[in-house]
């Protein structure tokens, strides 16, 4: 895991603190699974949590979502 996806892994876990049900990691990339009542708060979070800094979410499909920052 590079240093830079370890610390965005770091961030998603301190910013999203008890909504996170999975947050793995492969091919140099990030798989975050949310509970589908929690989107809209992870969402807002992953938006506006200033060290995650996503613009846009890219993928919602069968309670994962996968963005960009």
């Amino acid at each position: 895991m590079t240093a830079r996806i370890q610390q965005l892994k770091t961030a998603l876990e301190t910013a999203l603190s008890g909504k996170i049900v999975s947050l793995t990691e492969g091919l140099g990339e990030l798989v975050l699974e949310v509970k589908s009542q929690d989107y809209p708060a992870v969402a807002r979070a992953l938006h506006d949590t200033p060290s995650l800094g996503f613009e846009q979410l890219y993928l919602l499909r069968d309670g994962f979502i996968t963005s960009s920052s």
